[in-house]
């Protein structure tokens, strides 16, 4: 697959999309299962192949003998979700984390429950699979191996039935209420699939959805995503559709995975990312500043941005006229565009690219990156320039916000290196607070500059449910039949459930389900 690019995808998908957006507008009330003639049914229909989906497949149909089947949007060949392009962590989270950090959608109840699914969980895939733990915290080889692994497994049981490239259009509820099946798209049409027991929902975050994430969080804020592209809040959409709630998100439940380089990420699909403190691999990682349209530092460059929920690098309010204090975007987002800005002592001693091979760009080989960086200089991705003049009149780009044309500021650019500079050789402190360990100077030309935005890799929440894993309305009544496990339905607000945590949820889901009587 290597050098396949997002785009490939975008066409595979593109008739899948389109019947998604049909149905989309097609109220729940027009066809009620009664009028409904089946194409498939089976006790247990969940909704996306990530390891919520997959552990309640299991669950479901191995454990408790079962008939299930799946729908997973995306082909085979990028199946699985968020859990095949991540770092592989596999631990459950501790007590106290998931209590305090879901903000009351986790309880000592429904931490016992995950405890006791979990170690059901890694028993299975450590001594039934045959995945490999580095330690009780990580998956060796990430978690792609993980869902490769498992995904395997669930696959050659009878009574479990997978189709990919098979994205679910809407939930179908009888007279009653209740959810009796999924209305959805394989096989080159519309077809309708009957849950006699429950439909699960697996469907993952929404982090692939700009619309959702700018509605929900930051509006117009430019990101690429470190997540599955096929992650657009479907879910989301069809139990809403369905008469469950939607979280009113914060900021805190959306997550941030460093910095992207663009237009590299733009032009391959998918985040691009630049190494930063916690995945670094040599001591010049940091030997760069950050500026931002008016040429000026703004943050220290050796911040770890993995997993943080804080926008405050690029909302500063700090140096606007009439504005003394920080926080917030309410003029803006001042820092954006911002670039990174280096010297050939960091181009000359590496790859810029971030090198774990667990995110989309590496396990759907749709980026690459040459080792000298100068293929990148040919393409347009990395500017390149004699003098840091020339630097300067390259750093251009659009305003997020407004789409007008920015250029840097040249002189507040020569200025801040020229700063910047004399305080490395200064040995003083860095009134921004990076590390003496970093404080290189930007003087061996030639000189380099990429433009950086941020990365996401999760939003952690999307419809609340309760301790089964059972959909609530408003009114936290349960949506009869109807279940949500994984990034989808977990409800969290400061923290993630992890690999495991979401596998937990699913096998939570399964086993609730398995008790309901058929609904005819």
């Amino acid at each position: 697959m290597a050098n396949v690019s997002r785009r490939t995808f975008l066409g595979t998908a593109g008739l899948a999309a389109a019947s998604v957006a049909s149905g989309a507008a097609v109220a729940v009330a027009d066809e009620v299962s009664q009028n409904i003639v089946w194409d498939e049914e089976a006790d247990i229909v969940i909704l996306g192949f990530g390891l919520a989906g997959i552990n309640a497949a299991k669950v479901a149909g191995i454990d408790e003998g079962m008939s299930v089947i799946v729908l997973e949007k995306a082909p085979e060949t990028y199946a699985g979700g968020a859990t095949r392009v991540n770092g592989g962590t596999a631990a459950l989270l501790g007590a106290t984390a998931l209590l305090y950090g879901s903000f009351g959608a986790i309880d000592q109840d429904l931490y016992d429950a995950m405890a006791a699914e979990d170690s059901v969980f890694v028993n299975w895939f450590t001594n039934e699979v045959g995945v490999n733990r580095v330690n009780d915290m990580f998956i060796d080889g990430y978690g792609r191996a993980l869902w490769e692994g498992t995904s395997a497994k669930v696959l050659e049981s009878e009574n479990i039935t997978v189709h990919f490239l098979a994205p679910a259009l809407k939930l179908i509820k009888g007279s009653d209420g209740e959810v009796h099946g999924v209305k959805a798209f394989f096989d080159e049409k519309e077809r309708f699939v009957k849950a006699r027991k429950a439909v699960i929902v697996c469907t993952g975050s929404y982090v692939g959805n700009k619309e959702l994430v700018w509605g929900s969080h930051y509006p117009y804020l430019p990101y690429e995503i470190c997540n599955s592209p096929y992650n657009e809040g479907d879910g989301v959409f069809m139990i809403a559709d369905a008469g469950g709630a939607v979280m009113k998100d914060t900021s805190l439940a959306l997550e941030f995975f460093g910095w992207a380089m663009e237009p590299a990420s733009a032009e391959v699909g998918t985040a691009m990312l630049m190494e930063d403190m916690n995945w670094r691999q040599q001591d010049f990682t940091h030997a760069r500043i950050y500026v931002n349209k008016n040429g000026k530092r703004f943050m220290a460059e050796d911040i770890a941005d993995t997993h943080d929920r804080t926008t405050y690098r690029f909302t500063d309010w700090a140096g606007i006229p009439g504005k003394s204090y920080a926080g917030g975007a309410g003029n803006g987002y001042i820092n954006l565009p911002m670039w990174a800005v280096m010297d050939s002592k960091v181009v000359d001693a590496g790859c810029l690219w971030m090198s774990p091979e667990w995110s989309p760009a590496h396990v759907y080989g749709w980026g690459s990156w040459s080792e000298d960086n100068q293929a990148e200089v040919e393409k347009g991705w990395l500017l390149k320039a004699d003098t840091l003049e020339e630097l300067a009149a390259k750093m251009t780009s659009t305003d997020p916000v407004t789409g007008e044309p920015v250029a840097v500021d040249v002189e507040g650019f020569l200025a801040t290196v020229e700063e910047y500079n004399a305080l490395c050789a200064s040995g003083e402190e860095d009134p921004l607070g990076k590390d003496k360990a970093y404080l290189t100077g930007i003087d061996a030309g030639p000189f380099y500059a990429v433009e950086l935005v941020p990365a996401l890799g999760y939003t952690n929440s999307g419809v609340p449910s309760n301790n089964n894993s059972q959909v609530l309305t408003w009114n936290n009544e349960v949506v009869p039949r109807l279940y949500a496990a994984g990034d989808v339905g977990q409800g969290m607000r400061c923290i993630m459930l992890t690999m495991n945590g979401c596998a937990a949820r699913g096998a939570i889901a399964a086993r609730h389900a398995a008790g309901l009587e058929n609904w005819e």
